[in-house]
C-alpha cells in the first residue's frame, strides 16, 4: 500500500500546487494553455525519446512486449466496440470508431 502512495502523491502533490499558484494569482489561468502545448509537442516526446533510448532490452524478448501490449489494445478495442453496438445501439460503423478511439486514445 505504501508504494502506491509514494507513486501517486506526488503527482495529487504537483496539481495541488498549481491550484495553488493560480488561484494566489502568481500565474494566470490562460497560461496553462500553452504550457499544455510545451509538454505535449516538447517535454513529453523528449522524454520518451531519451527512456527508450536508455532502456536495456538485453534478455528481454521483444515478442512477449508486442504481445502484452497488442493484446490489451486488442481487448480495449473489442470493449469499445460490444459498448458501442450492444450497449449503447449504435450501428458497425461507429462500433469500429468507438474501439479504435478507446484502444488508441492513450498514446502520444
Amino acid at each position: 500500500m505504501s508504494a502506491i502512495i509514494f507513486d501517486v502523491l506526488p503527482v495529487f502533490i504537483l496539481i495541488l500546487i498549481g491550484w495553488v499558484i493560480v488561484r494566489s494569482g502568481l500565474m494566470a489561468s490562460n497560461v496553462g494553455e500553452a504550457l499544455s502545448e510545451f509538454v505535449f509537442k516538447i517535454a513529453v516526446p523528449l522524454l520518451l525519446f531519451r527512456t527508450i533510448a536508455e532502456a536495456d532490452f538485453h534478455g528481454a524478448s521483444p515478442f512477449r512486449l508486442w504481445i502484452v501490449y497488442f493484446s490489451g489494445v486488442a481487448i480495449t478495442w473489442t470493449a469499445g466496440h460490444i459498448a458501442a453496438t450492444r450497449l449503447f445501439g449504435r450501428d458497425e460503423r461507429i462500433g469500429v470508431l468507438a474501439g479504435v478511439s478507446s484502444a488508441f486514445a492513450n498514446n502520444i
